[in-house]
């Protein structure tokens, strides 16, 4: 059975070392030992990037030696943050009714970077992951609801879009590579 270690409400699953995950400013190493503050949220992952493994090593232990309880992992679904009795509904839904079904539970599929599939060779209703540059950008306004839509290139053009993708519009620029991965559709 695998531990799971709790924290201000913050929850640390570990089926590996390198798998936890929190937030938290980096921790630094002082003559060979971590220093960490005493009121301890967030996260291992970040807050060790650039440490070698001995170092996230001590880092976890000193963390779990802080006052990491562990929690019983059959408790129902709802004794998980954010999750109430009507969320904790629809993962019954899904098969998941406690946190070892949560932490077990994977998508149905999915798609890895590096099957990248060209452009000219899309067929629709796949998914796809495309590589491309941007050749066009459009931000257009439909009342409440704004799209962004972008062209890539790889040789062939395709055409992408967002609806409410205000946020991208300093992101997305002509000239910049991007990677795209969804579900192939033909748009009017």
């Amino acid at each position: 059975m695998y531990k799971r270690y709790y924290h201000s409400g913050v929850t640390v699953v570990s089926y590996r070392l390198d798998m936890m995950q929190l937030t938290n400013p980096k921790f630094k190493l002082i003559d060979g030992d971590t220093t960490i503050p005493d009121t301890f949220s967030g996260g291992i992952y970040p807050a060790c990037k650039g440490l070698s493994s001995d170092q996230i090593k001590k880092v976890v232990k000193v963390v779990l030696d802080k006052g990491f309880d562990t929690i019983d992992i059959t408790k129902p679904i709802q004794y998980v943050a954010g999750v109430g009795p009507k969320r904790a509904k629809l993962f019954n839904k899904l098969g998941v009714s406690n946190i070892d079904d949560l932490l077990n539970y994977f998508p149905r599929d999915w798609i890895l970077p590096t099957d990248i599939t060209d452009i000219g060779k899309l067929i629709v209703g796949k998914y796809a992951v495309v590589v491309g540059e941007i050749t066009e950008v459009e931000y257009i306004h439909y009342g409440r609801m704004p799209r962004m839509d972008i062209v890539i290139c790889d040789g062939d053009e395709c055409k992408a879009m967002w609806f409410n993708g205000g946020w991208l519009r300093s992101q997305l620029k002509v000239g910049k590579m991007i990677m795209l991965a969804g579900k192939i559709e033909i748009r009017r």
